[in-house]
């Protein structure tokens, strides 16, 4: 309970003591992943991308399908001695630099706990980068 806390602490931190993630490909991974590993759906919601005339049914059924993911996401990162570090990796950008593609290792407490690749596809929306799910 008490890491639980701490990466959310981390996270509100990160997200409002600097003005926000940096509006990057490597800045919105980041804190997306930290939002995902922390349980935290809220913030993970506020980096995806969401096509406008997206109804809001459809909304709530991404967020509740995304609810129990992180929920399990969370889980195995408690068995793996929680979360340690996130390596971003530079990104591939589109020939227009509208989108991106982009991978990060979560690295994890458990000495033995193998890193776990993760591969995100990002838009820029209104100049904003955005995850692409």
């Amino acid at each position: 309970m008490l890491k639980r806390w701490i990466y959310a602490l981390a996270a509100t931190l990160l997200l409002t003591g600097c003005g926000g993630p940096n509006n990057t490909p490597e800045g919105i991974a980041e804190a997306f992943l930290l939002a995902a590993y922390g349980n935290d759906v809220d913030a993970l919601f506020e980096y995806i991308d969401v096509p406008e005339g997206t109804g809001d049914e459809e909304v709530a059924l991404v967020r509740g399908k995304l609810s129990a993911h992180l929920a399990r996401t969370e889980k195995y990162t408690k068995s793996q001695g929680g979360l340690d570090r996130i390596e971003v990796q530079a990104p591939t950008l589109s020939n227009d630099d509208s989108q991106a593609r982009i991978e990060a290792i979560v690295h994890f407490n458990n000495s033995d706990a193998k890193p776990k690749t993760e591969r995100l596809r990002l838009n820029k929306v209104d100049g904003d980068w955005k995850i692409k799910i």
